[in-house]
């Protein structure tokens, strides 16, 4: 864990936050979450609470997958999601980067992202993230979503520095990089929240893994947009 004091001070109040997080949809109104309820992401922090794990899909020649397992406690996928409220939710980052120090993860890195633009590099209308008023509801197995395009959710299996240049940096590849805009950063960050719930119908002996399967690109090109979740 990096001990610089922003960032113990930051996991600590992540893991406050959980704690009075709402369990059933029966417990009261909805749960507000903002920029003054989560604290700033700092741009780089550490966990040892995820076990990553990523294997090749290969149809037809040239033509490549990835399938990406993520293991982690209930808790951690709950903290992850309002990480993900902090990155959208706070104009002072616009990036925050996981280290997975679990030495049996083959991915090492996760990097949450969302732009922040100035009001001078603005053109036309332009919304801000304000405000998530949450309540616990069930997790479905399949994540799926409505939004579309450049608008849908995005994770990508890239390198820390986001660039391949041959074949090596491809195979290569340990950070995994998301995950959208305004409204696909707050989808998942919800989706998260849910399949943290003590009693999701999701997983096992109080662990939850996700897979998450990109969609097939070719071996070189750019990963395209994935809209799919499956838990298991």
């Amino acid at each position: 864990m990096l001990l610089d004091a922003d960032t113990t001070i930051f996991v600590a109040e992540l893991v406050e936050t959980v704690a009075q997080l709402p369990e059933t949809s029966d417990e009261g109104e909805r749960f507000v979450l903002d920029e003054t309820v989560i604290p700033v992401a700092p741009a780089e922090l550490s966990s040892e609470n995820f076990l990553v794990r990523k294997s090749l899909l290969q149809r037809l020649p040239g033509c490549r997958g990835d399938h990406v397992d993520i293991v982690a406690p209930r808790s951690t996928f709950r903290q992850l999601g309002l990480l993900a409220l902090a990155v959208l939710f706070h104009e002072r980052c616009d990036r925050s980067t996981i280290h997975f120090t679990n030495p049996e993860s083959r991915i090492k890195h996760m990097v949450l992202e969302y732009k922040h633009w100035q009001k001078t590099q603005v053109g036309g209308f332009k919304v801000r993230p304000w405000v998530l008023g949450y309540v616990p509801d069930d997790a479905e197995p399949l994540y799926s979503t409505d939004l579309a395009g450049f608008g849908a959710p995005l994770l990508r299996l890239t390198n820390l520095s986001d660039n391949q240049k041959d074949e090596h940096d491809w195979q290569t590849r340990d950070t995994l990089w998301g995950l959208g805009g305004t409204s696909a950063t707050a989808d998942i960050a919800e989706y998260l929240l849910n399949a943290g719930l003590k009693n999701a119908r999701l997983g096992s002996l109080g662990y939850l893994q996700t897979r998450i399967s990109s969609r097939l690109k070719c071996s070189y090109g750019f990963p395209k947009r994935g809209n799919n979740c499956n838990v298991t």
